[in-house]
């Protein structure tokens, strides 16, 4: 694949996420090429692009919108910037992967798929099981009914490096950033849930608590067809 048949990427926010995306983009991923980074903390923008081969960086998220060679935007931003962000990618015409969650509030969520359609855009959201070879593998064999009937769903999360409190004090909570992947996971493969109890504890460490938050949590589900499910997660 030549250069020029490589989608342009620009990424905003270089943050814990935003770096592991810098990386793949940078040089992992054949039908894509990082060609520009923002982030307001000019030392994290200035690192990062030296480290990536010199990419072009900026610390204002107009100057990467107005960047012709940036044909798509990856939102890595803190969670209470993806909705505008995206938005405001989807009105200058760039597609855009943004990390979940859109937003923390349903309607707002809906607000910004409708500009996306409007524009005329792509949008994904980074639910990355999805495309995961085992994830698929699990769900090609439960359509096909090579295991039968799906009765109980269990999955376990383990986050083997905890971010630091300042992204979990805006991150939506630890169900919004982590179980939310459980969440998705079980509706692809076995179907809508209809209902959910929680139970969750901050346990390794007081500073979960204090910034609102929990470290560990268990959650049952009941799918719509009657088939039951467990999650267990934990950030340690």
């Amino acid at each position: 694949m030549t250069v020029e048949e490589r989608v342009g990427v620009g990424l905003v926010g270089l943050g814990r996420m935003g770096r592991f995306h810098a990386e793949n983009l940078a040089g992992r991923i054949p039908g894509a090429g990082l060609v520009r980074v923002a982030d307001a903390a000019e030392d994290a923008a200035r690192e990062v692009s030296a480290r990536l081969g010199g990419v072009d960086w900026s610390t204002g998220y107009d100057a990467l919108l107005e960047d012709p060679e940036v044909e798509a935007v990856v939102v890595a931003s803190p969670t209470p910037l993806h909705a505008e962000m995206t938005e405001a990618a989807a009105r200058a015409g760039k597609h855009v992967f943004c990390e979940k969650p859109i937003s923390l509030e349903p309607e707002r969520t809906y607000r910004v798929i409708e500009a996306v359609r409007s524009a005329g855009v792509k949008l994904q959201v980074g639910f990355q099981r999805r495309f995961d070879p085992d994830y698929r593998a699990a769900r090609e064999r439960i359509a096909a009914g090579h295991i039968g009937e799906v009765y109980l769903f269990r999955t376990s999360l383990r986050d083997m490096r905890p971010p630091g409190f300042d992204y979990i004090e805006g991150s939506g909570g630890f169900f919004a950033d982590v179980t939310v992947h459980d969440f998705d996971a079980a509706r692809w493969l076995v179907g809508e849930i209809e209902e959910i109890t929680a139970v969750g504890a901050a346990l390794s460490d007081p500073g979960f608590e204090e910034v609102g938050d929990i470290d560990n949590a268990v959650v049952t589900l009941r799918f719509a067809d009657g088939a039951l499910g467990v999650i267990d997660n934990s950030r340690v």
